[in-house]
C-alpha cells in the first residue's frame, strides 16, 4: 500500500472518530443550568449523537493532505542523496574513473617504453654486432698445374668478432645461365674460428685439374661459366646464428682478364 494512501486512511479515520465522540460539557455547565432543560438537552444530545453516527455519503479527502505527503517524500529522497553518505559514493565513482584514467596512460606509457626500449636494443645490435662477407680481390688465376683457381677474402666488416666461424668456397664449370641450383657447401678444410673485426680469412678453390680446349670454347661462346660460391656460417656476439652466401661467375669476354662478377641468384646474407 502506497503510503499517501495509507495516510488518507489515518485522517478519514480521525474525522469519523471525532464526529462520533464530541466533547463532553464541563461540571460547572451542567450546574448552571436549569433542571427543566436537562430533558430537553438530554434528547438535542441524543438527537445529536444519532446524528453524528450516521456516516456521510461521500468523504473527499483534501488533495493537499497527500500533495504535502508525496512532498514530505521527495524532500526526504532529496536529502537522501545529500547526506555523507551519497557524497562518498560520488567521491568514490570519481576516484574509480580518474584510477581508470591512469591505468590506461600507464599501459601506453609502459608500450611505448618498451618499444623504445627493444628499438634501442635492436639498433645497438645492428650497430655492435658482425658482419662477415665473402669478396673478390684478385682475378682468376693458373698455377704450375694448369689448374684455374681463385682467391676469396672472408672479411668481419663488424665492431665485434665472429665466434664459430666457418667458410667453404667452391669451383666449377657449369652451363651458363644455371638451369639448377649448385651443389651443396663442402666445408671440408674450412676454417672453424672466431674472426676478430678487421679480421681476414683466405680462400683458394682450385679445380681439379687443367682445362681442355672445348671447355675453353664453351665458357668464350658465354655457353658455360666458371662458377665460384661458397657460404660463410658464424654466430655474432648476441648469440645469435648468421650466415653470408656467395655466387660469382665468369664467361665470354671475361675470361680472359680473369674477373669475377656477382651471379643473380646466390649472394644473400643475415
Amino acid at each position: 500500500m502506497r503510503p499517501y494512501l495509507l495516510a488518507a486512511l489515518v485522517l478519514l479515520s480521525g474525522f469519523v472518530f471525532a464526529a462520533s465522540n464530541p466533547p463532553s460539557p464541563t461540571p460547572t455547565e451542567a450546574a448552571t443550568k436549569p433542571q427543566s432543560n436537562t430533558t430537553q438537552s438530554n434528547n438535542s444530545s441524543t438527537t445529536n449523537n444519532q446524528s453524528s453516527v450516521a456516516f456521510p455519503t461521500t468523504i473527499e479527502i483534501s488533495p493537499s493532505s497527500i500533495l504535502k505527503i508525496e512532498s514530505s517524500e521527495k524532500e526526504e529522497e532529496r536529502h537522501g542523496y545529500s547526506s555523507p553518505e551519497w557524497w562518498l559514493v560520488y567521491i568514490t565513482g570519481t576516484l574509480s574513473v580518474i584510477t581508470l584514467v591512469l591505468v590506461c596512460f600507464t599501459a601506453n606509457l609502459w608500450r611505448a617504453t618498451n618499444n623504445l626500449v627493444t628499438s634501442a636494443e635492436a639498433t645497438a645490435e645492428r650497430q655492435l654486432r658482425a658482419y662477415v662477407f665473402a669478396i673478390h680481390d684478385q682475378p682468376l688465376t693458373i698455377d704450375q698445374d694448369g689448374r684455374l683457381g681463385a682467391s676469396i677474402t672472408v672479411k668481419n666488416f663488424g665492431q665485434t668478432p665472429a665466434n664459430e666461424l666457418k667458410c667453404s668456397a667452391v669451383i666449377g664449370i657449369f652451363k651458363f645461365p644455371l638451369e639448377a641450383a649448385l651443389a651443396p657447401h663442402d666445408y671440408t678444410g674450412g676454417s672453424n674460428s672466431p674472426l676478430a673485426p678487421g679480421g681476414t680469412i683466405k680462400q683458394f678453390p682450385t679445380l681439379p685439374g687443367p682445362l681442355n680446349q672445348s671447355e675453353i670454347d664453351v665458357i668464350r661462346t658465354r655457353k658455360g661459366a666458371i662458377f665460384v660460391w661458397g657460404e660463410v656460417l658464424y654466430t655474432d656476439i648476441f648469440k645469435c646464428s648468421r650466415y653470408t652466401r656467395f655466387c660469382l661467375y665468369n664467361t665470354g669476354e671475361d675470361f680472359g682478364s680473369g674477373e669475377l662478377a656477382y651471379y643473380e641468384e646466390g649472394n644473400e646474407a643475415t
